[in-house]
């Protein structure tokens, strides 16, 4: 397994995290705002840069294959400790950066997930 393919996967990864960041952000505001015409597109957008981060991550883990690595063992969260500390310390830090935004991510599709909640409930006098 080449380390710069497998660095290059991982700036992409990374990559498209700030992408997805950025438009979970924006669907958040159009959420709050109730603007549907903005958050179609913005929905779009999104899907198209989920496909790439799924195409992404399978391009990762048959490389890993292809190296020996069992398949179980081929997630981001196992990498840091599969390529081991003493591996080029920038493959490192872009791992941490990677797990940092998808930290973020999940935080930010939870809150949008719950400002769904709160919009599409009935209210109170809505059910009596």
């Amino acid at each position: 397994m080449s380390q710069s393919e497998l660095q290059n996967l991982l700036e992409r990864d990374r990559e498209l995290l700030d992408q997805l960041t950025g438009l979970l952000e924006k669907e958040r505001i159009s959420l709050e705002a109730r603007n549907l015409s903005d958050l179609d597109g913005i929905l779009q957008q999104k899907q198209s840069v989920l496909t790439h981060i799924e195409g992404n991550d399978q391009k990762r883990r048959q490389l890993l294959l292809q190296a020996g690595v069992p398949e179980d063992q081929t997630s981001i969260a196992q990498l840091s400790a599969l390529i081991g500390r003493d591996s080029d310390a920038r493959l490192h830090d872009l791992l941490d950066s990677i797990k940092q935004r998808l930290s973020t991510c999940r935080e930010l599709s939870e809150t949008n997930r719950i400002i769904c909640l709160l919009y599409t409930s009935p209210s109170p006098r809505d059910r009596g």
